[in-house]
């Protein structure tokens, strides 16, 4: 997770899929990846009808990725200012 950059999120919302990419810092205290969204946009409305996710980490060189299969999105009270000092930015 120190070395990626960029994940691939996996989500649907009734049975329809949808990938996207996205930036995201990675909190190794709490093994929880966040990522910025706009209050209000698509994605946000999407998670909140469906909060199971899959993603797959980009490998920037290599081969190596994580996959990661039966997690959850939940909106976070933090901003990226809150969390800048206590995570890695990727």
């Amino acid at each position: 997770m120190d070395e990626a950059t960029k994940i691939a999120l996996a989500s649907s919302v009734e049975n329809v899929p949808n990938v996207r990419i996205l930036n995201f810092v990675y909190s190794k205290n709490e093994n929880v990846l966040y990522f910025q969204s706009r209050k209000g946009d698509q994605k946000e409305k999407e998670f909140e009808r469906n909060a199971n996710v899959a993603f797959t980490t980009i490998p920037e060189k290599g081969l190596s990725y994580i996959r990661v299969n039966h997690a959850t999105i939940k909106k976070s009270e933090k901003t990226i200012f809150n969390i800048q000092d206590h995570c890695c930015p990727v």
